[in-house]
């Protein structure tokens, strides 16, 4: 009886191992051929308000879905001093959900799925803030440029400056607001 149990649980754990080995396979396969995304071009001009020492870079769909950690020297033609991937807290979801897609089971993402919190796979792109070493407006530009020339970047642009200029110019509630008196 217990031999019984050995034997079924390492067939268990082989084919475990199989679908997990199967699966990871596929994800590669899948993130190379799919390369139709068109790419946009930046028009940002000197002028424009931005930071002279950071970039904004959205990579491709199928580049996207590859687990993947960013480095300087993914980025040789520019002079990348530091790498942010602002969509890292997505990525682990995504493998996940992923894996759950092909396997069936969604037990690790029970909570996200109840909730409608998953990922659109077909429309996520990574977004990458890369800090260029010789900061400037018009190394930013140069920079925009050469990236714009790789086959796995969807789109590059400066890092915008933006700012939220709301205020309340209706005197009507002047006399409801806490402190404008």
């Amino acid at each position: 009886m217990v031999f019984k149990y050995k034997i079924r649980r390492c067939l268990f754990s082989v084919v475990f191992i199989l679908l997990l080995i199967f699966s990871f396979s596929t994800i590669s396969v899948n993130a190379t051929t799919n390369n139709n995304e068109e790419i946009l071009t930046s028009n940002v001009t000197l002028e424009d308000d931005f930071l002279d020492d950071s970039i904004i870079v959205v990579l491709k769909n199928d580049i996207s879905l590859i687990s993947k950690t960013y480095l300087c020297n993914d980025f040789n033609e520019i002079n990348c001093v530091n790498v942010e991937d602002l969509t890292e807290n997505s990525i682990d979801i995504l493998q996940k959900q992923i894996m759950a897609e092909q396997t069936g089971d969604w037990t690790l993402l029970t909570k996200h799925k109840e909730n409608n919190m998953l990922i659109d796979i077909d429309s996520f792109n990574r977004i990458l803030c890369l800090t260029i070493g010789n900061p400037d407006k018009e190394n930013v530009i140069k920079a925009i440029k050469e990236l714009e020339k790789r086959n796995d970047v969807y789109s590059v642009e400066p890092n915008y400056i933006e700012s939220l200029d709301s205020s309340a110019d209706d005197t009507y509630f002047l006399n409801d607001q806490w402190g404008a008196k």
